[in-house]
């Protein structure tokens, strides 16, 4: 049913006894929150998502939530981009946690079982819902005690005055009981009164589509063109998408180290033959431009990205780093009929950084969420090691930022900075600034500041943070360097292991690195990976 039919407008409103039924579709995102930058929108609840991360023109985004007077949100996380700005966080269920249906894109519907109690105060969303519901004075329509209520008037409203004429029809679900829907077998919709439900359902076998004259429709279309055009000032392409360990905006994937060690830092890919034309290599720091915003990147240089194109995930965002948000570069240009952004073509500059300088800190716990967006001047991005969480921090080229590293580990510790005793060592030969922090005699927080400081190899210090070694830290003694990034998260098998054994000449097929190393042998999304190791050896026999 659908907005522009008169027919099912009035369906519905009978259908739910409502007197102010909608008569037209609400905005699509984009567009919903211009309304609230406009003052438009003054009241906003957000569910399930982080649009603040996920949406393009993500300055826009920001400052639309900075003016809307009231933002509820509805989240598993606490410390999310778009949690910042919120006046009233509910805590919601999440996957597990949650009891209700999946429909996937065969149409199969499965029923979903939680299998442990919600967090805390966590709820699902609809109770959410029906709580608002009935305490605006509609108890009655809001009157659900389970998922099962809900469904249940899902299905009756598929079925209302449908005898055949919609194609979604739950009508053999309308009295299903609480213990039938909670075994329910998964099944393909539709699921018409009188009939069982079945696996097998197929439509269209005998003709008969859902037009007045049963016959189907085939309506042409011809491909657009970007709406976003290179130019000589933005010559690059941009293309955004995910990458293998993460999911969406890293609220949970970016707190698992084993699936942070594969891309452990916010990167743009680059081709090595624009690389070098633009006097960018491996690991510097790059300013992505649009025409809408910018974005701090780590430059990865890779021969399988194509020329005149760079690539970001868009999982990094301000709850992880400082502007290295991809969303604040892309430009709101949606398509007219689904609404969906332009995602994956951006017209950008790529321009080489040279920060004044480069810190690293490690902690023992994760740094304070509100000290992170209050550090001007520095790009920084975190993640988990284990033992500690690793913070790295640039110093912007055209900012004044003074290496400080005392007020930046206060800042990074918050509140708990007052209860530690500083170690610090001044080198100013090397412009170099060490500190530890110690709780009780435990190493609790380290920093070094410099051009070239040493990286992870503190990370063994935080197995035994005493004070013994918090005295190696500022004398720089460290542990030999880490095995380099992961490929196989599965197994903890580094780029160094497997570059070993394929240039040793003991595994020459993907096949042969699973029998060395367990590699690529258990979910199998590094085989790619492993692949491009191989390549890359045959080509170095070749040359």
């Amino acid at each position: 049913m659908d907005f522009a039919s008169e027919a099912d407008r009035d369906r519905v409103q009978r259908f739910w006894n409502a007197a102010n039924l909608a008569q037209k579709p609400g905005l699509k995102a984009v567009d919903l929150f211009q309304a609230v930058a406009d003052g438009k929108i003054k009241f906003l609840w957000i569910l399930a998502t982080n649009p603040l991360a996920s949406l393009p023109d993500a300055d826009l985004i920001q400052a639309a939530l900075e003016r809307c007077p009231t933002v509820i949100l509805s989240d598993c996380v606490a410390d999310t981009e778009t949690a910042r700005y919120a006046h009233f966080l509910l805590p919601a269920a999440t996957w597990g946690e949650k009891d209700g249906t999946v429909t996937n894109s065969e149409r199969r519907i499965s029923r979903q079982r939680a299998f442990r109690a919600p967090e805390g105060e966590a709820k699902p969303d609809w109770w959410a819902l029906a709580q608002i519901g009935q305490r605006l004075g509609f108890a009655g329509a809001f009157a659900y005690e389970t998922s099962a209520d809900v469904f249940r008037e899902h299905a009756a409203l598929s079925a209302f005055e449908n005898e055949g004429r919609r194609d979604f029809d739950l009508g053999g679900a309308v009295g299903l009981s609480n213990d039938a829907y909670d075994s329910l077998p998964p099944f393909c919709w539709p699921w018409r009164a009188g009939e069982a439900p079945s696996l097998e359902t197929r439509f269209f076998a005998n003709g008969g589509f859902f037009t007045p004259d049963g016959r189907a429709r085939f309506i042409p279309t011809g491909p657009m063109a970007p709406l976003s055009q290179t130019s000589p000032d933005f010559p690059l392409v941009l293309n955004t998408g995910r990458v293998r360990d993460q999911w969406h905006t890293m609220g949970r994937t970016g707190s698992t180290p084993r699936l942070m060690n594969h891309q452990p830092r916010p990167t743009v890919t680059i081709n090595p033959q624009d690389a070098a034309a633009l006097g960018v290599a491996e690991g510097d720091l790059v300013r992505l431009s649009s025409a809408t915003g910018t974005a701090i990147r780590l430059a990865a240089i890779a021969e399988s990205q194509p020329r005149g194109e760079v690539f970001a995930s868009m999982h990094w965002n301000g709850a992880w780093c400082s502007g290295g948000a991809v969303g604040r570069v892309i430009a709101p240009n949606v398509d007219p009929l689904s609404g969906q952004p332009e995602l994956k073509f951006t017209p950008v500059s790529l321009t080489r950084l040279a920060p004044l300088w480069h810190g690293y800190a490690l902690l023992r716990d994760a740094p304070d969420p509100l000290a992170q967006g209050d550090l001007p001047g520095l790009f920084w991005c975190k993640r988990p090691l284990g033992d500690a969480w690793a913070v790295d921090l640039w110093a912007l080229p055209e900012s004044d930022a003074v290496p400080d590293g005392a007020a930046l580990l206060a800042a990074l510790l918050g509140d708990t900075a007052d209860e530690c005793v500083p170690l610090t060592l001044v080198d100013p030969a090397r412009g170099r600034w060490r500190g530890a922090y110690l709780n009780e005699g435990k190493l609790v927080a380290a920093l070094i500041l410099g051009r070239g400081p040493e990286m992870d190899h503190l990370l063994p210090f935080f197995t035994e943070p005493s004070l013994a070694n918090a005295q190696e830290v500022l004398a720089g003694r460290v542990a030999a360097p880490s095995a380099g990034p992961m490929v196989c998260a599965c197994f903890q098998v580094s780029a160094a292991r497997i570059r070993a054994v394929v240039a040793s000449g003991e595994a020459t097929s993907v096949e042969a690195i699973g029998a060395l190393l367990k590699a690529g042998t258990n979910c199998g999304s590094c085989i790619s990976e492993l692949k491009g190791f191989l390549r890359h050896a045959d080509a170095s026999l070749v040359a």
